[in-house]
């Protein structure tokens, strides 16, 4: 398949300073390549990473523009940052780019139920000139990968 997100079938682990939070590995399939990333399981399970991924793809195959798959997710008041993927549809097409979002550049408080608010106009080369890293996949790929979830 050339477009999924879910996570492994690994025991959690706890790789944060405070010893306890646990984390649980993930993987992410665009095209040909695939990257791993780590959830914070502190504020959500897997269960509800899996809802917010669903939900997101479903608003692009109803032809919203963008979207975003959050794959860390730490509580606002303690926590720098969270980590996602955002999906720039454009046509049948799907740019995707592995971002951080900063809680300290953003005005107001997080709120999750619509963090694709969030998210900034796509780019493709930094303020230095470099290209950013992404992957492209189809919707097609999400439509494939909506009726398996």
């Amino acid at each position: 398949m050339a477009f999924s997100i879910g996570f492994m079938k690994v025991p959690a682990e706890c790789p944060y300073e405070d010893g306890s939070t646990e984390a649980a590995r993930g993987l992410i399939v665009l095209g040909d390549s695939a990257e791993e990333f780590l959830a914070n399981l502190g504020e959500w399970t897997q269960a509800k990473y899996r809802e917010q991924w669903r939900g997101s793809i479903q608003s692009l195959l109803e032809g919203e523009g963008r979207a975003v798959l959050i794959t860390t997710f730490s509580n606002p008041s303690t926590a720098s940052h969270l980590e996602w993927w955002a999906l720039y549809r454009e046509g049948e097409d799907v740019f995707v780019q592995n971002q951080l979002l900063f809680f300290d550049d953003i005005e107001g408080e997080f709120d999750e139920s619509r963090a694709v608010d969030f998210l900034r106009a796509r780019e493709t080369v930094t303020e230095e000139g470099r290209p950013i890293s992404e992957w492209s996949v189809s919707m097609e790929d999400l439509r494939m990968f909506s009726k398996q979830t």
